[in-house]
């Protein structure tokens, strides 16, 4: 069966399970980049990683949509930008851990 959007292809190949963890996995993407956004815009040593945060946000969001119009459910674009959202966040908390700790005396 062929189908026109990645959604309903996750859905056929994969079942309820495997659409429902896919879209599990764009949302928290989505809502992850966007924290990192909102938490480093107010710090002035982290403005160039809350701009990145937007941009990659904006990218998975633009990915969420041309979702429904086209079939191409397992190239690796959308994974590329889903792992950017990811290193943002652990760059986000290595960031603010390092500026947490005491300094060496």
């Amino acid at each position: 069966m062929e189908v026109h959007n990645t959604y309903l292809d996750y859905g056929i190949e994969l079942g309820w399970l495997g659409m429902g963890l896919f879209l599990l996995l764009v949302v928290s993407c989505i809502g992850g980049a966007a924290r990192v956004r909102e938490r480093s815009a107010g710090i002035p040593r982290l403005r160039e990683l809350s701009v990145l945060a937007e941009g990659i946000r904006l990218t998975l969001v633009a990915f969420a949509v041309a979702a429904f119009f086209n079939p191409w459910p397992y190239r690796p674009y959308f994974y590329y930008f889903a792992g950017l959202a990811v290193a943002a966040g652990a760059i986000y908390e290595a960031e603010t851990r390092a500026a947490k700790a005491p300094a060496p005396p």
